[in-house]
């Protein structure tokens, strides 16, 4: 396995891990947020209802994703209508 693949197959695998953390393992979670990829930062888009499943492991590892792919994180609660 390549340099490439090696780091492509961990970010994978850290992105799977937060969004297990977020969801629970729970339906339904998962479509309603939103992971956006910029130039140098990773966000994570949560409405405001789903707002009490942030926490320190989220964020956590949203950080290790962020930091797999050189960019830095943050975390928006977003109102829905």
């Amino acid at each position: 396995m390549d340099n490439e693949a090696r780091q492509h197959a961990l970010s994978l695998g850290l992105a799977l891990r937060l969004s297990h953390s977020l969801s629970g393992g729970t339906q339904g979670i998962l479509p309603r947020t939103k992971l956006i990829s910029k130039e140098n930062e990773i966000i994570l888009e949560v409405p405001d209802d789903l707002s009490a499943l942030l926490g320190v492991q989220v964020n956590n590892r949203l950080a290790a994703l962020a930091g797999c792919l050189g960019k830095s994180h943050s975390i928006r609660i977003r109102e829905d209508l």
